[in-house]
Parts: C-alpha cells; structure tokens; sequence
C-alpha cells in the first residue's frame, strides 16, 4: 500500500489535487514550490515567462513579502487541464499493433522498451 501523502497517478479530480497540493505546500504557493508545480526547471525561467506574461496560471503579488504567489487551486486546475490534453504514453507493443499509423511510432523502438519521451527510453520493467 503506498504512504498517505503519495500522489496517486490517476489523480483526474481538481478538488484531489487541489486538497493534495494544500496539504504539502499550502493556500499559497511561492517561490521555488511554485517554480516547480508550474514545471519550469529554474528561477529564471519562471522570472522570463513573468517578463513575458506566459505565465499559465494567475500570479500576484502580497504587499510587504517578497515575490509571486498562485493559489493551489489555480495551480491544481491548470495541472488537470493539462494532463487531460496530454499525449497518452505509446509503446512499441502498441505501435506494432497498430501496423505503425501511430503519430508517434517514430518514438517506439521495440517491443522491450517503453517510450515516454522523445529521446527518453527506458526498459521495460
């Protein structure tokens, strides 16, 4: 049975994620945390997609502290919205089946290996 706090990843429910995101890094989440839900792989890539207003969800400031803030909540739906656009994991075994129409057959390289990624390819547990 895996612990309490592990995020599950059939999580499809906003309130789900939203309940799991506020118990880990509260109401409120900032600085690298947020950096890291919203997926950028640093600070400055976070402070360039600011400059450039591409940033995904609602950040704002608070008078008196220092840098940006999102409320879980809006961090929580933008995740769900994604995943639920997401590209859905294709295997070689799943490729073959298929006779090679997949988009994405061009990523699967045998019936041993998982594909999760362009580039990215591990074996098959």
């Amino acid at each position: 049975m895996p612990p309490q706090n592990a995020v599950s990843m059939a999580i499809t429910d906003v309130a789900e994620l939203e309940s799991h995101l506020t118990l880990t890094l509260g109401v409120l989440i900032g600085g690298a945390n947020l950096t890291k839900a919203l997926g950028y792989p640093s600070q400055g890539a976070f402070r360039q997609a600011l400059f450039r207003n591409r940033l995904p969800v609602h950040v704002f400031e608070i008078e008196g502290r220092r840098g940006r803030f999102a409320l879980a909540r809006d961090v929580a739906a933008w995740l769900v919205e994604k995943r639920g656009r997401s590209i859905p994991k294709v295997t070689g075994r799943q490729c073959a089946l298929e006779g090679n129409k997949n988009p994405l057959s061009k990523f699967a390289v045998s019936q041993d290996v998982e594909t999760i990624k362009p580039g990215v390819i591990r074996p098959r547990a």
